[in-house]
């Protein structure tokens, strides 16, 4: 039994997807969508839209921890990241660990008449995943380890304020199974949408132990304990036009008329 939070970097949307389950959570799922062919531009504030933790168990307390990060396509993801621990038992922590950087995949999505930054163009800007990976051994069993990064500044979007910190986090129950791993999205890309175009996205979670997974919209987060500030009437649960989510399945509709970034 475990608990699993994610962030990925997909196109217009930037949602948290929560498994409320006892079994598993997952908050946090970027889905940047290019709403039209036309040109988007976006402030700079970081080159980091967002991320996402995954984790495989090797062995007693020894885990392989993925995070991966999702940068601009015209910015060089650097050669290691960090992430730290903290758990409800009176446990040692992990302060800053290092992860190293093990493969760059280009997520956006081009053809020969849309080109974006990943294909060496001015705009619009395309997106990579930066996969870091650490293999840890934790100081024991515990009901809840959480891995987590935080850090400023994230991408500058039209649904939330500028330059705001982030906050990814995987939480883990592993008292209840010692050894177990998380659920990780199959189809974690980058596709463009059309404006008034009625989407349905899935990203195709699966779970290597077959755990039960049931997703939910909540706040994407600046802190630990703090939610991210949304512009106008923006939040979690509509953070794009129409937005909904199937929570058995874990598909995303909406229908966005704007073009623009969303978290």
């Amino acid at each position: 039994m475990k608990t699993a939070s994610t962030l990925i970097s997909l196109l217009i949307c930037f949602m948290n997807l929560r498994l409320p389950s006892a079994i598993r959570t997952i908050p946090a799922f970027l889905f940047y969508l290019v709403v039209s062919l036309l040109s988007l531009n976006s402030a700079k504030a970081s080159h980091i839209a967002g991320a996402y933790f995954s984790y495989e168990c090797i062995g007693t307390n020894q885990f392989v921890v993925t995070y991966n990060e999702i940068w601009r396509c015209n910015a060089t993801p650097g050669s290691t990241s960090n992430y730290s621990t903290t758990n409800d038992c009176g446990l040692s922590n992990l302060s800053f660990e290092s992860l190293t950087l093990d493969t760059v995949i280009t997520l956006t999505q081009s053809c020969p008449s849309f080109l974006t930054t990943c294909n060496g163009a001015v705009s619009p800007q395309g997106f990579q995943l930066a996969v870091y990976k650490d293999t840890v051994t934790l100081a024991g069993t515990c009901n809840s380890w959480q891995f987590y990064k935080s850090s400023c500044c994230i991408y500058t979007v039209n649904n939330q304020n500028a330059g705001q910190s982030f906050y990814y986090e995987t939480e883990m129950n592993s008292a209840a199974q010692s050894c177990n791993n998380s659920a990780y999205p199959l189809n974690p890309g980058a596709p463009n949408y059309l404006t008034n175009e009625q989407v349905i996205h899935d990203f195709n979670f699966v779970d290597p132990d077959g755990d039960s997974l049931v997703y939910s919209l909540v706040d994407s987060r600046a802190t630990a304990a703090t939610n991210r500030l949304y512009a106008s009437t923006y939040r979690g649960d509509s953070c794009i036009g129409n937005v909904q989510v199937n929570s058995v399945t874990g598909e995303v509709s909406f229908n966005e008329s704007n073009i623009g970034l969303f978290i």
